[in-house]
């Protein structure tokens, strides 16, 4: 697949002039700064990828695992003038989220706190009172789709920070999933979970002095998390993001996907060899196992890839499980087709205590299909 192709799939651009960049944020990656800190976000990915002299300065703040538009100034005077407005009330947004609850009515109204006047300074006058200065407007609670326990919503709001609109739902008595402040629940919430994603955006370019309605559509996986399940699709995409510079380089065909045990998939580890992809499994986790055919078939879609491989590891390998052994002896992909010129297995037998695994052996696959472009060996980056 064409590298800014899969690039543009996994950051959307929405807008972009000579002082803007407006692009979509996967829930899972930091936002990070371009400060040249030890921390690596997605502006320094963009950065890198982009392969220019500029800069970015984050106008609205998402937290690693929100999602949305995210509002990128080229040049600090452009962010501040943003940043005012947003402070101000007067940047519109609308979140699409998923809250624990249910809504007895389809709309809500919540009146954000309003600020106390000043005080009269002693030894004046008492005159006529000064109005108490005007707070920012509410925020309106539309509901889209009500399940069992869980409800998804629309929020439009100007609060200028997302810590705002969740204190706004908790009052409301709707948490937001995957928010732990004060969850005194038996079953503390995931923030890996947090389904809250900025969906539309309208504000005046400070430049071209023009009104600006920028939309971006909420992760399918949201309507999963409504009905109380769990949208695997997010952890590979954050992962892949990650990896922004190896799939924006067209000579790197070899690299590590995903490393479960950090990023959110215990027991997986997902690589990529040229038109091949292998997800290694490591234990037996049953939702993983469940779960295998869709990581498949979306990497799959995702890369363009011919097929793509389940390598088990057994923990006991002189007993291996029944149900296991079965799966040890297939050589067939899991998703697409099986290229025999192009993909050779091998099995190791005899005395040898690992004759239960299959080893793969990419001996016939040319060399720069496979090799990594950077260090010319068959291993991955």
């Amino acid at each position: 697949m064409n590298s800014k192709l899969l690039i543009d799939k996994l950051v959307p651009t929405i807008f972009e002039d000579d002082d803007l960049l407006v692009v979509t944020k996967p829930a899972g990656v930091d936002v990070g700064d371009s400060s040249g800190g030890p921390s690596v976000g997605l502006i320094q990915l963009l950065v890198e990828v982009r392969g220019r002299m500029e800069g970015f300065e984050p106008v609205n703040r998402l937290s690693r695992y929100e999602s949305g538009l995210l509002i990128l100034a080229k040049t600090p005077a452009i962010a501040r003038q943003l940043r005012s407005v947003l402070r101000s009330g007067r940047l519109q947004q609308e979140y699409q989220a998923v809250v624990i609850g249910k809504l007895r009515q389809p709309r809500l109204t919540i009146n954000p706190p309003r600020e106390k006047a000043p005080a009269r300074p002693r030894g004046t006058k008492r005159g006529r009172p000064e109005p108490p200065p005007k707070g920012p407007p509410p925020t309106m609670i539309q509901l889209v789709r009500q399940a069992a326990r869980r409800a998804l919503v629309q929020c439009r709001t100007s609060v200028s920070t997302t810590h705002g609109l969740r204190a706004q739902l908790r009052a409301a008595r709707l948490r937001l999933v995957g928010d732990r402040l004060n969850d005194q629940s038996a079953r503390p919430q995931n923030a890996q979970h947090t389904c809250l994603h900025l969906s539309k955006v309208t504000f005046r370019h400070p430049v071209t002095e023009t009104t600006r309605t920028l939309r971006s559509r909420a992760p399918g996986t949201f309507d999963v998390t409504t009905d109380g399940g769990r949208g695997i699709e997010r952890e590979l995409h954050a992962g892949l993001t990650r990896r922004l510079p190896c799939v924006a380089n067209s000579e790197c065909d070899a690299y590590r996907l995903l490393t479960g045990d950090v990023e959110g998939i215990k027991g997986l580890v997902a690589e990529k060899y040229g038109s091949i992809g292998v997800l290694q499994v490591h234990g037996s986790h049953t939702a993983l196992m469940e779960s295998l055919r869709t990581i498949a078939e979306w990497y799959q879609k995702m890369l363009g890839l011919r097929a793509v491989y389940v390598k088990h590891f057994a923990r006991n390998r002189l007993d291996p499980d029944e149900s296991l052994s079965a799966s040890l002896d297939d050589s067939k992909p899991l998703v697409g087709r099986k290229k025999s010129q192009l993909w050779k297995t091998v099995s190791r037998s005899g005395s040898d205590p690992t004759r239960v695994f299959r080893s793969v052996s990419f001996s016939t696959i040319g060399k720069t299909e496979v090799a990594c472009a950077r260090c010319r060996t068959g291993k991955t980056c």
